[in-house]
């Protein structure tokens, strides 16, 4: 007899509405025009900020970067970004977020 389980599939949530608090610091240099949203699932978050321009999330854990797993590496590209793999430039600040920029972008390093 075989079992089958079923595994719910590991998703992001849209808490924007939800963390006005992390919403209102992010967005204080941002220009107007660009739209910000905020996603958690567990310790995991991914903030994405997108216009015409741009297309950008940092992904960042609560433990630290050695817990951000591949597969919501993966999910960031995929589900919010929306973007090819080959088009996405990734960097890792001195803090430990991990931000993914689409390739129209042009990523300047201090």
């Amino acid at each position: 007899m075989t079992v089958k389980y079923k595994f719910v599939p590991r998703t992001f949530q849209d808490v924007t509405k939800q963390r006005p608090d992390v919403l209102k610091v992010v967005t204080a240099d941002i220009s107007d025009d660009v739209i910000t949203k905020i996603y958690e699932c567990k310790e995991t978050a991914i903030i994405h900020s997108k216009n015409s321009n741009s297309n950008h999330a940092s992904i960042s854990n609560a433990k630290g970067y050695d817990f951000i797993q591949e597969w919501e590496i993966k999910y960031a590209i995929d589900h919010i970004l929306n973007a090819d793999y080959t088009n996405v430039s990734m960097l890792v600040s001195s803090n430990g977020v991990i931000h993914l920029y689409s390739n129209k972008e042009t990523v300047l390093l201090n």
